[in-house]
Parts: structure tokens; C-alpha cells; sequence
């Protein structure tokens, strides 16, 4: 129904987000992604601590879009960065992860990051225009 309707899923991942860390392991995710290749699925936590393996599944489905959001400045995040000026500047989205921090210390931190200004115009706005179907 969700992509008969063009409604996108939000999935919270993370050590926080159930029973169990494994729970929220990007392989469910790509399951997910091979399974309804029109879904649009946006991972909130970006699946850290398991960045490397949700890049892998962002990589090979173009329908998974990741916001590693407070997690992005974790160890092991630095890939997130990497990756954002490469092959997953149309696939990331930015969070705030407000409330862990105030909308204004999240901001100036992600822009602190250094990215193209490219990367900037499509991971602050684009990106999560293109996935809500909203105009841009």
C-alpha cells in the first residue's frame, strides 16, 4: 500500500531501537529493498553501528535513503562523510537528532563537516523532497 500510495517508510535503527542490536541490522533492511524496489525507505540512525554494512545496502538499492542524524558524529561515522561525497550524496538525508541536541548545535556541526556545497543543497533539502514526492 505504501508504494501504491507513494508514502515512504521510516525505519528506526540503532542499538536503542529494540530487544536487541541485531534486530536493526541493515540485512533486514535490503530484504526489505529487494522485496518493493519502488518503496522508498529512509533509515533514522543511519543502522550505526553497523555504517559500513548499511552503505553496502544504500549502495546496491537507490530506494534506501539514510539520515545517520546524532549518530553521525559516533566512531565509526566517518564513513557517512565519506560516503556523502561520493556515491550517497542522493541517498543521505539530514536529521537534527533533536532532542539529543539543540536544532542549532546540530546544524552548525553538520555544516562544519566540510562537504561540497552540492552535497549541502541536496542532503538539507532535496533529497528529502525527492523521497516525500514534494516539489523542488
Amino acid at each position: 500500500m505504501c508504494v501504491e500510495l507513494k508514502v515512504p517508510i521510516v525505519i528506526m535503527t540503532g542499538p536503542f531501537a529494540g530487544p536487541s542490536i541485531e534486530d536493526t541490522h541493515p540485512k533486514y533492511i535490503q530484504r526489505v529493498a529487494a522485496d518493493f524496489p519502488r518503496l522508498s525507505i529512509v533509515v533514522g540512525h543511519g543502522c550505526w553501528p553497523f555504517t559500513n554494512e548499511m552503505l553496502g545496502v544504500a549502495y546496491r538499492h537507490e530506494n534506501v535513503f539514510v539520515s545517520p542524524d546524532a549518530y553521525l558524529f559516533m566512531p565509526g561515522s566517518e564513513v557517512f562523510v565519506e560516503a556523502a561525497k561520493g556515491f550517497l550524496q542522493d541517498q543521505l538525508l539530514y536529521g537534527s537528532a533533536y532532542p539529543v541536541r539543540e536544532l542549532d548545535v546540530c546544524l552548525d556541526l553538520f555544516l562544519a563537516l566540510n562537504l561540497p556545497s552540492g552535497v549541502y543543497s541536496k542532503t538539507l533539502g532535496r533529497n528529502a523532497a525527492r523521497v516525500f514526492g514534494l516539489p523542488i
